[in-house]
């Protein structure tokens, strides 16, 4: 799905309309980090239930942040893939 971002805040945005080529919703987002303050069980066990979250959470980020959110708690991190419009794009 793509949406395009339209600038609405003429004071703070410079102009540049962006299309929103993918979001990403990940649970459980850098485990390296994690892994020097948790156990290695507690590790695995994040890991694998943010696996099970991100699933379903990928599959409709839109759905996910109305309904899911209020489940799961939020999500750790929310990754924007944009793509600036104009130039022969």
């Amino acid at each position: 799905m793509t949406r395009t971002l339209i600038p609405a805040f003429p004071w703070e945005y410079r102009g540049v309309a962006f299309t929103s080529r993918r979001v990403r919703l990940r649970g459980f987002a850098q485990p390296y980090l994690k892994r020097s303050v948790l156990p290695r069980p507690l590790t695995w066990t994040g890991q694998g239930v943010g696996a099970v979250i991100d699933v379903p959470a990928n599959l409709s980020p839109l759905v996910c942040s109305r309904i899911g959110c209020y489940r799961v708690g939020g999500f750790e991190e929310i990754e924007f893939v944009l793509v600036r419009q104009g130039r022969g794009q």
